[in-house]
């Protein structure tokens, strides 16, 4: 008898030391406050300070993209991705923004998502200051030189 109420006792008392304590939450939900929206406008002056990074990498066109996009010398890059799901999903949004956008190929691997391409740099260069303009979302493209 004494074993059943020892064994029991040790049972109840690892039940209730197991048991976690609620307390109160420290989350405030937040409130709704009435908040003026302005629509910021990029400063063609500001943008064009911007400095254009711009890398040079051997670069090849996706497999399963147009081939007529492999033969330039510049190309502008508005992502790169160590995964091609991630790229195809970049891709997909930009061009629902009205971008054709081509997936390329790094010599390190990376799949850079180009949304513009020339063979002449100064071209290349005004079309980066193009993006950034219009599209400030945008503002990280950057130049890529095909070696």
């Amino acid at each position: 008898m004494k074993k059943v109420f020892f064994l029991f006792l040790l049972v109840f008392a690892i039940a209730v030391s197991c048991k976690t304590k609620k307390a109160a939450s420290g989350y405030v939900p937040p409130v709704k406050a009435d908040v003026e929206q302005t629509e910021v406008v990029a400063d063609d002056a500001v943008v064009s300070d911007l400095p254009i990074t711009v890398k040079t990498e051997e670069v090849s066109v996706v497999d399963t993209e147009d081939q007529s996009h492999d033969g330039f010398a510049f190309y502008v890059i508005a992502g790169s991705f160590s995964k091609i799901e991630n790229a195809a999903k970049q891709k997909m949004q930009l061009i629902d923004k009205g971008f054709t956008p081509v997936l390329l190929k790094g010599e390190n691997g990376f799949i850079r998502v180009a949304v513009g391409h020339s063979n002449i740099e100064s071209e290349a260069r005004r079309n980066v200051l193009s993006i950034r303009a219009n599209y400030p979302e945008h503002n990280d493209v950057w130049l890529l030189k095909k070696k």
